[in-house]
Parts: structure tokens; sequence; C-alpha cells
């Protein structure tokens, strides 16, 4: 078994508000960033990727190949495979489409073994040529700890709050594709106590293999 661990110190891409101890996991921004768009690598049979917002990791999981398309576009899915350098086999193949779902997870800890209640913020989506604009009846479905799928109105800016809180949130594609650009996390009333500020920013990146 070979693991590879890869922590950046990106503050420039994880942005924070004084007055609501807010983080924003700009997924466009880190995609626009070296080393630039690719697939999210593969970990022990699971597509995982993973971010530390103010002590606070965010894992992005799912069957397929979770995305970073560059160009002002975010977090996306492949399911046509891979090419050697990690780009996706069909590049018209890494938004959310027809059958496909990404997750976003929160934990206190790098391996997901505990789990954090959080209500989501701001939420920015993208469509599929990158733009802000969804057609009039573009629907999202969305379900939280595993639980219903609720449709909800596709816009690109998406009050996340609406959804509750959650240890999980799963985006699938409804009748519109879309890109996961930006999300808000407020901080937890937990963390709040500590009073310390941004306790670091790290974009962690890890393969097993046999």
């Amino acid at each position: 078994m070979k693991t590879l661990v890869k922590s950046i110190m990106a503050a420039s891409l994880i942005a924070f508000s004084g007055a609501a101890s807010a983080g924003i996991i700009d997924f466009a921004e880190i995609a626009d960033t070296p080393p630039g768009e690719r697939a999210i690598e593969q970990v022990a049979g699971d597509n995982v990727f993973e971010i530390a917002v103010d002590g606070i990791w965010v894992t992005v999981t799912s069957a397929d190949d979770p995305y970073l398309d560059s160009g002002n576009a975010g977090l996306g899915v492949c399911s046509t495979g891979l090419t050697d350098d990690d780009q996706c086999d069909d590049t018209g193949d890494d938004n959310v489409t027809s059958g496909e779902s990404v997750t976003l997870s929160f934990s206190t800890d790098m391996d997901g073994n505990n789990g954090i209640s959080v209500s989501l913020g701001t939420i920015i989506f993208r469509n599929a040529n990158h733009g802000i604009t969804f057609v009039d009846g573009s629907m999202i479905d969305i379900r939280v700890d595993g639980g219903a799928w609720v449709t909800y109105i596709l816009t690109h800016v998406f009050d996340g709050s609406i959804l509750g809180d959650g240890r999980s949130f799963e985006f699938a594609y409804n009748n519109a594709e879309f890109y996961i650009s930006s999300v808000e996390i407020p901080e937890p009333a937990t963390f709040a106590l500590f009073g310390l500020g941004l306790l670091g920013a790290g974009l962690a990146r890890r393969r097993k293999a046999a």
C-alpha cells in the first residue's frame, strides 16, 4: 500500500468574514490555481478531496471522479475516464450531469471519522458553459445526511441555509447541468468558542493504491 499526501497552505483560496466567522471554499479559484484543472485523486477505492477550513475538514466524494474544472467553473464530475495526467477523457463531461452527484461531508479530522453538523451559507453554482444564468425551470436535487431527496430551483446564488443542518450534503442532477463554484461554511458554535480566528487552511490530496 502506498499513501500520497499533499498539503498546500492556501489562505488565498479560503476567504473569511470576521463578523460571521465564515469560510468560503472557492472550488473555481482552486481549479484556476496550479496545479490547475484535474480530477481528484482516488483514495482506497473512493474518490476523495479534502480541505481544512478553520479546523473543519470538508470531504468531497462521488460515485465517479470528482473534477475541478478551470475557467471560472468549479467542482464537477467526470464519468468518462481520465488521462494519465488526471484530465477528463471527454472535456465536455466535467460538470454534474444526468445520473451524477457530488457530496460534501464535514468532520473534525482528516479521515472523516468525527462528523460535525454545519449549516451551509451561500452556494454559488455555474451552468454548463461556466456562466451564471440558468434557464427558467432549472432544478437541482439535494439531500442531507443521506435522507430523502428534495428538489430545489437551481440558481446562480443559492441560499444553503434552507437545507438545514447536516454532516453531509449531496447535490445531484435533476434537469440542468451545473458546477459548484463555491460554498460558504459558517463557523459552528463549538469552534466559535476558541476565538482563535483562522487556525489554518489546507488542501490535501491522498492516494492509496495496492
